[in-house]
């Protein structure tokens, strides 16, 4: 059996679809001039403070999203003896950077596979980030002058 069947068969689908969206966003992020100084990586900072101000707000009003600030995703760390564990005590989201970041986490979270899939917790915490992914993407597209951003996440194309 191959790998990516093995694999296909365990991942849960909205895990799936929160890869294609950051994979997307990252893309269009990058093209449309948030990339980090001398690097070829996704600005996700520089976007979240460039967002208006009611960003935080509306998609901190998505009932999905209260999951993020109410239990925000954990952090897997180093610990003395060289091993990794998880650490709860993460700051819960206070304005749109810590949120994007809490979505960033989620999303390095399931990528990496460096724990087991948390059916409940990790579903409620993939849906919350795909919201607020798309909470952004919906204030971006209608805000003046994101036209670049907004192009490069709708023109996907994949032929082949």
């Amino acid at each position: 059996m191959r790998l990516e069947d093995i694999i296909g068969n365990k991942v849960p689908p909205d895990a799936f679809k929160l890869f294609s969206v950051f994979a997307r966003y990252e893309y269009a992020l990058k093209r449309s001039g948030f990339r980090a100084r001398r690097d070829p990586f996704a600005d996700w900072e520089a976007f979240a403070k460039e967002l208006p101000v009611e960003f935080f707000g509306r998609a901190t009003a998505i009932p999905s999203a209260r999951i993020l600030i109410e239990a925000p995703p954990e952090k897997l760390k180093t610990n003395a003896s060289g091993g990794v564990e998880w650490r709860s005590d993460v700051a819960p989201a206070y304005d749109s950077w810590t949120l994007i970041q809490a979505v960033k986490r989620v999303r390095n979270n399931l990528f990496h596979g460096d724990k087991h899939y948390d059916r409940d917790r990790d579903l409620k915490l993939t849906l919350a980030s795909l919201d607020v992914l798309n909470c952004a993407y919906e204030i971006v597209a209608g805000t003046e002058g994101n036209e670049r951003f907004s192009n490069f996440i709708i023109e996907f194309s994949m032929d082949y």
